[in-house]
């Protein structure tokens, strides 16, 4: 059976969304309930066959992906075998889901994009709860944040979509996302000095770019950095050795092409 659902959606600057939205419901019978279909292959348990399978004895609950609520898992999402499954955070905007009249705790978009950029860096997504009143409308709050959120995304998407876990351990300073041979530095904290590039060898650093301008990054290297040779520094100024405020306090982003 398909349900059709129409929706509308107007904002306090009078602009008007709306939309169907398609969804197929399965009836829940009792056959389905107890339904476990073998794997094809003798000898191999489910989640063998199909990595993407979190247990071998799922109930009517199971799916193919998990949803931590409100929560980021410190790992990411595992399933029994230790192996990354696809998983996505969904939490709210304020401190409550839907609408809420009196809720004005509203998280910043600071904390949504860093947040959101921990989800992508431990290979999940971000459900982000928007709360319209009973009119459709969008609180004032929620308007200011989400357009701050989508000019950071307009200069820095990049750094997240199709990207995922990075092979490099998560640095000090922030942390780092990955697609093919390219690694996003997402910088939250001003460095004393040069930028330490930890867990990435000097030889396979190619060129580095700020990912919202497209301007080259030096490195670092200066005397303070001689004994630490098999780190690569990069400079955020004119001077290796002098520190400067960051672009942008909320995640500023270096694109890192790698030489392999």
């Amino acid at each position: 059976m398909e349900s059709q659902i129409y929706m509308q959606i107007e904002t306090d600057s009078g602009h008007i969304s709306y939309g169907y939205v398609y969804a197929e419901i399965l009836p829940l019978t009792e056959n389905r309930k107890s339904e476990k279909r073998p794997c094809r292959y003798p000898g191999k348990s489910d989640t063998s066959c199909n990595p993407h399978i979190v247990t071998d004895h799922p109930n009517i609950y199971s799916g193919d992906f998990a949803s931590p609520e409100m929560i980021i898992p410190p790992g990411g999402m595992k399933d029994l075998n230790g192996k990354p499954i696809p998983w996505e955070l969904c939490a709210t905007m304020n401190n409550h889901w839907g609408y809420c009249y009196y809720d004005h705790t509203y998280k910043t978009s600071q904390t949504i994009i860093r947040k959101l950029v921990e989800c992508v860096s431990k290979g999940g997504n971000f459900i982000l709860n928007v709360g319209p009143d009973a009119k459709g409308r969008i609180p004032k709050e929620s308007q200011e944040i989400l357009t701050q959120v989508g000019e950071w995304m307009e200069q820095n998407g990049e750094s997240l979509y199709e990207c995922g876990i990075s092979e490099y351990d998560k640095p000090e300073w922030g942390r780092y996302t990955q697609k093919g041979n390219t690694v996003y530095a997402h910088i939250y904290e001003t460095p004393l000095g040069a930028l330490p590039l930890y867990g990435i060898s000097p030889q396979e650093v190619g060129t580095i770019t700020f990912l919202s301008s497209g301007a080259q990054v030096q490195r670092g290297e200066a005397w303070n950095t001689a004994m630490y040779s098999d780190t690569p520094f990069v400079a955020l100024g004119e001077n290796p050795v002098f520190s400067y405020p960051l672009p942008d306090e909320i995640d500023t982003v270096l694109k890192i092409e790698l030489k392999k």
